[in-house]
C-alpha cells in the first residue's frame, strides 16, 4: 500500500453511536470485518487536515485504548489488539488467569496501534543515521528477517534500529527496539505509513520476525474500519 505522504489528524471529530455489528456469516474474525463478537457501541472518528479531505473510521469501542491529547486537544487514535487474531484486547486481559499464565511464560500477545501525526519516515532516519548511511541503505544486506540492521548515531538511547525498504528502495518501515541486554522484556516501536495513515505499532521484540505480517494485519484492520478513504486535495 502506498502512502500519499500527507499528515492526518490535524482535526479530529469523534462521535459515539450504539448499534449492533452485522456479522457476515461467511466471514470469521476481525480481519474479515466481522465484529459480531465485539462491544456493540461504535466510535466514529473523522481525521482531516489542510491537505487531506478527512478519512472517516468507525470501529467497536472496545478497540480504543486511550485518546492521545496535546494542549487539551485529541490528536490521534490509540488501539490495542491481540497480535494473532487482531480482535480487541480487553483492559483486564493481563489480570485474567490466562493472561497471568502467558505473562509468566514470557508470551506477549498484545499489539498496540497508534494512528496519529508522526515525523515522516525519512525525517526519522535523518535523526537516527548519518547522511552517508542513508545513501547506502539500498546497498545494505537485509540480514535480519528481511530488515536492514543499522548502527544508529545515537547509541546512548539504548535501542537497535532496523529499516525496511519497498521494492523501489524507498523507505517502508522504521523499527526501533530496546536492546535485549538492557531490558527484561524488550519492546519494539514500528513506524510505517499505510495509505494516508501514519502508524506506530508496538509489540514485544520476540515478535520482530513477524514485522511484515503485523504491519499487513494492521493495514487490513484499518480497511475494515475505514468508511471513507482520505483523499489529497488538489492544489489551486
Amino acid at each position: 500500500m502506498k502512502s500519499l505522504n500527507a499528515r492526518l489528524c490535524a482535526a479530529i471529530i469523534v462521535t459515539l453511536s450504539t448499534t449492533t455489528a452485522v456479522a457476515d456469516t461467511a466471514s470469521k474474525g476481525p480481519l474479515a470485518c466481522d465484529f459480531s463478537g465485539e462491544e456493540s457501541t461504535f466510535i466514529t472518528v473523522n481525521l482531516s487536515n489542510s491537505d487531506i479531505d478527512g478519512a472517516v473510521l468507525r470501529f467497536p469501542k472496545g478497540y480504543e485504548d486511550f485518546a492521545p491529547e496535546r494542549n487539551n486537544k485529541r490528536e490521534g487514535i490509540s488501539m490495542r489488539v491481540f497480535n494473532d487474531t487482531f480482535a480487541s484486547y480487553p483492559d483486564d486481559q493481563l489480570l485474567t488467569k490466562e493472561g497471568k499464565s502467558k505473562s509468566l511464560a514470557g508470551i506477549h500477545d498484545k499489539l498496540s496501534i497508534l494512528i496519529s501525526t508522526h515525523i515522516p519516515l525519512s525525517k526519522m532516519l535523518e535523526y537516527q543515521l548519518e547522511p552517508e548511511q542513508i545513501r547506502r541503505l539500498p546497498n545494505e544486506k537485509k540480514n535480519l528477517h528481511g530488515l536492514i540492521p543499522m548502527e544508529t548515531k545515537r547509541p546512548w538511547m539504548g535501542r537497535d534500529l532496523f529499516v525496511g525498504l519497498h521494492p523501489d528502495n524507498s523507505i517502508s518501515d522504521v523499527i526501533r527496539c530496546s536492546k535485549e541486554e538492557n531490558a527484561t522484556s524488550p519492546q519494539c516501536g514500528h513506524h510505517l505509513e499505510i495509505n494516508s495513515y501514519d502508524l506506530k505499532i508496538g509489540y514485544s521484540r520476540t515478535q520482530l520476525h513477524r514485522w511484515q505480517e503485523l504491519g499487513q494485519g494492521v493495514g487490513r484492520l484499518l480497511e475494515c474500519f475505514t468508511i471513507e478513504q482520505p483523499t489529497q486535495r488538489e492544489e489551486n
